[in-house]
């Protein structure tokens, strides 16, 4: 199963005080943003929903409609191009289940890295906002998103026959990288391969992200299929550290 990148955040606000006693709703409502990766494309998914109690109709009147909007935008910060926006649900009654929910992929390249903000609010059809947790400019949660080159040669593994054939089990790498480059944002955690005994050394490719903007930066790598096999030994790979994109010598499958 792939790991995946999951964020819940919820808000309690109060209308301002001209708002009749009794139209006063008391929000249940969640900003929920998550992600995966198949090592080449990242899928980027953010939503809102919930529900409103607390509002009297006698003081409110029938009709009453809320809205739930979700800003989830990916920016690729070499070339500024912008994916994704402000998006807006089916408008519901205040004590009603509502969403929304929006979709993005992307396949980030060795020449760029993403932002990913996303924000969430609730408007009431006589109100205004009355939720939110973050807004449109303003987002609730920031994340960088990367593809991560790195070139490394296997240290620990054991070796069995499985079905008549040898499987190999990698449990540790250590990296091969430019001195500028090491240590390298991503590092696997093992890799399964019938060569035996293992190649000297791999070239691999995958998708990170981080919810650090700014140093240190601590990186989450999806598992990834991009890898290659090295027989020879070739010279230090030009692996990724932010904000050195790397790759220029890293091929992988």
């Amino acid at each position: 199963m792939k790991p995946s990148k999951l964020f819940l955040a919820s808000l309690i606000l109060s209308l301002s005080a001209g708002v009749a006693h009794g139209c006063i709703p008391s929000p249940n409502y969640t900003l929920y943003a998550s992600s995966t990766s198949d090592g080449t494309y990242y899928y980027s998914t953010a939503s809102v929903s919930g529900y409103s109690t607390g509002m009297s109709f006698s003081y409110c009147g029938n009709g009453v409609l809320h809205t739930p909007f979700v800003w989830h935008q990916l920016k690729n910060n070499a070339n500024g191009t912008i994916e994704g926006g402000t998006f807006s649900g089916q408008p519901g009654c205040p004590g009603c289940q509502i969403s929304v929910s929006n979709e993005q992929i992307i396949a980030p390249t060795s020449s760029d890295f993403w932002e990913e903000d996303d924000a969430g609010w609730v408007q009431c059809s006589i109100a205004g906002i009355f939720w939110h947790n973050g807004g449109e400019g303003a987002p609730a949660l920031s994340s960088l998103i990367e593809t991560a080159y790195l070139r490394a040669s296997p240290t620990t593994w054991t070796c069995s026959m499985i079905g008549g054939q040898q499987v190999c089990n990698i449990t540790q790498f250590s990296s091969f990288c430019t001195a500028p480059t090491t240590p390298p944002d991503y590092m696997p955690h093992g890799l399964v391969t019938t060569d035996n005994p293992p190649s000297p050394y791999y070239d691999f490719k995958t998708v990170c992200y981080t919810f650090s903007l700014s140093a240190p930066y601590s990186w989450i790598c999806f598992p990834t299929s991009n890898v290659k096999p090295l027989a020879a030994t070739p010279p230090s790979g030009d692996c990724t550290k932010y904000p050195h994109a790397g790759g220029s010598n890293i091929t992988t499958q």
